[in-house]
């Protein structure tokens, strides 16, 4: 691969090695690469057996703005971050989930999901919080359409990924959502509402916890509090730590 900047890189064996204009040989992926391909005149991609493909910047975005690149589509975005999706061709389908911090040049893969003959899993984006991003994965297979759904917040700076919840079933409406609040641990809390009643609700351990339950309009005021959360039920003061 040879970019219009004159940076090159090629498959030795089963290994990727690069070389940058002005700097030394380096090697990328050390086994099993394969598939080698040139995005957008800069981003290595290539396949070492999984599901998804992986990716390498050969020279940094222009800073100050987050990667304009070529067939992803900007899926959700706040204040503070911005992601994007794409999906290749290929025996799996992949989807590629990307978030970046604006005002940086990075944007990390924060998830990629796939599809095997009819079994794998999908990537949403329910809901940002700050310069959090919250992603459901919702498991599928050819044999159970309906799966089992897990979600948890990233940081898409650093990749932190913040304890993960999940329930049985595929229902969208399931997954958190607004109002949401984050601790700085990356718990996700947020409350339902229906005709019937609301739920404050949080993840752990793979599972959906409820934490307090109420009349439709009794609970309010959720907010973070380092790490630990606190809201009102009915009226009155309530918290807890979610580690």
């Amino acid at each position: 691969m040879l970019t219009s900047r004159g940076d090159l890189a090629w498959l030795a064996g089963d290994r990727i090695v690069a070389w940058r204009r002005g700097g030394s040989l380096r090697a990328i992926a050390r086994r099993y690469a394969s598939g080698l391909a040139l995005e957008d005149d800069r981003t290595l991609r290539w396949w070492t057996g999984d599901y998804a493909p992986h990716f390498r910047d050969l020279r940094p975005w222009p800073r100050g703005q987050c990667p304009q690149r070529s067939r992803f589509r900007t899926i959700a975005g706040n204040a503070d971050v911005v992601v994007t999706e794409r999906y290749y061709g290929g025996e799996y389908t992949p989807q590629i989930v990307r978030g970046c911090v604006r005002g940086h040049n990075r944007d990390h893969v924060l998830a990629a999901g796939y599809n095997d003959l009819g079994s794998g899993h999908n990537m949403y984006v329910p809901a940002l919080y700050e310069d959090w991003v919250v992603v459901g994965v919702r498991s599928f297979s050819r044999y159970d359409t309906c799966g089992f759904t897990t979600f948890y917040a990233v940081d898409p700076q650093s990749l932190f990924h913040g304890r993960s919840g999940g329930y049985s079933g595929c229902d969208p409406d399931d997954l958190p959502h607004a109002p949401l609040v984050i601790t700085e641990t990356g718990a996700v809390a947020w409350i339902d509402r229906d005709p019937t009643g609301s739920a404050l609700h949080t993840g752990a351990g793979g599972v959906l916890i409820t934490l307090d339950t109420a009349a439709p309009d009794g609970l309010s005021g959720l907010v973070a509090d380092g790490t630990g959360i606190r809201w009102l039920h009915d009226g009155a003061q309530r918290a807890a730590d979610l580690g």
